[in-house]
């Protein structure tokens, strides 16, 4: 498995344009008061263990 930028997947294909930096802005959310944690804590909690310490745990194999 090798990394792969956008431009380089959708080259040649018909696809939807996508913007360069797609980042969810929470501004307006943290606003309201919502404040999710941190995409490592939920990816913990969804795994049960921490995927620093244990990174074999996190389910990611190579695809053959």
């Amino acid at each position: 498995m090798t990394g792969v930028s956008t431009a380089e997947y959708f080259k040649d294909k018909s696809a939807a344009p996508r913007p360069q930096n797609s980042t969810l802005e929470l501004g307006k959310l943290a606003a309201r008061g919502f404040h999710p944690p941190p995409a490592r804590t939920r990816l913990r909690d969804y795994l049960g263990r921490d995927v620093r310490t244990h990174p074999e745990d996190a389910g990611v194999r190579p695809s053959r």
